[in-house]
């Protein structure tokens, strides 16, 4: 579930308008179309190597492949990922 945008608008003295945004931070939540799993055999990924333990957000797409070979599984605790893909 994704966390909506926040737009504050300031106006200063000078007659200048500034608009600043915040957007949510990835790791608070796992985004529409991705899945939290931990790792429970290590491989070779994307970017670096995972090992047992580890948690990664991934499209849902690559779950089901990585699923089927075994290497994943759904995580339900409320550890961050501690790695990124």
């Amino acid at each position: 579930m994704k966390k909506q945008i926040i737009i504050e608008t300031i106006k200063s003295s000078k007659k200048e308008k500034r608009e600043y945004v915040s957007t949510p931070v990835r790791s608070e939540s796992v985004l529409d179309g991705d899945i939290r799993v931990i790792v429970l055999r290590d491989y070779k990924g994307m970017l670096d190597n995972l090992y047992v333990g580890d948690i990664i957000d991934v499209p849902e797409r690559r779950y089901k492949s990585l699923a089927f070979r075994g290497l994943v599984e759904k995580y339900g605790g409320k550890k961050q990922p501690n790695k990124k893909r």
